[in-house]
């Protein structure tokens, strides 16, 4: 349900934003997402590096300013690990689906270089998943809300096509408060931490 809702969003503005738009922008992207760790008594959790994909929509609002809307994905691996009771260290697969809405602030004159900066809020979809198939170890599916900032730079190979390369900063709102359980103890970790990622793509403009 929750894959569809993004697609018919998606699905919904690409004709409404060619309609209207002056000049509408599509880049899609491919990179990597570096991980974090958050700590807890006796133990950590930790992200691991892992890809990173995405699709942005974008709509010229006034001259060097793109209002955003962007999907974001990468699949990692969450591990658990206790420093007293290693038996209970475990792996899970951990799935990030980011729903942004935002806005480029594109940087100077210049039409074949246009670096920009830009920001933005939405939520991401946590949905991690047991690889171990223990039974007493437990992982909630959560949805936060979440800021982003990223900057880069286009470079325009003609007047319609383009390769674009930023940077990423994705801080969620209590990105760690899924529940972990084991054996009826578990964490609740309620930490925010800052997820940082680099990507390359390409950008097509349409419209005037």
């Amino acid at each position: 349900m929750k894959k569809t809702t993004i697609l018919f969003t998606f699905l919904v503005l690409v004709p409404l934003y060619t309609a209207f738009a002056q000049n509408f922008e599509i880049t899609a992207s491919y990179g990597a997402q570096f991980g974090a760790k958050l700590n807890f008594p006796n133990g950590y959790l930790k992200v691991d590096n892992s890809d990173q994909y995405g699709i942005s929509l974008g709509m010229e609002v006034r001259p060097n300013m793109v209002g955003e809307i962007s999907y974001y994905r990468h699949g990692t691996k969450l591990k658990d690990v206790y420093y007293n009771r290693p038996n209970l260290n475990t792996t899970s697969t951990l799935n990030m689906d980011w729903l942004l809405v935002g806005a480029n602030h594109y940087l100077g004159n210049n039409q074949h270089i246009k670096p920009f900066l830009g920001g933005g809020l939405g939520v991401v979809f946590i949905s991690p998943e047991n690889d171990n198939n223990n039974g007493n170890y437990y992982l909630d599916n959560s949805t936060r809300f979440t800021f982003f900032f990223k900057g880069g730079a286009n470079f325009m190979l003609t007047d319609r096509l383009g390769l674009n390369v930023q940077g990423n900063l994705f801080l969620p709102i209590e990105y760690g408060g899924f529940y972990i359980g084991t054996g009826g103890s578990g964490v609740n970790t309620q930490s925010t931490v800052v997820l940082a990622g680099i990507s390359t793509g390409l950008v097509f403009k349409l419209g005037a």
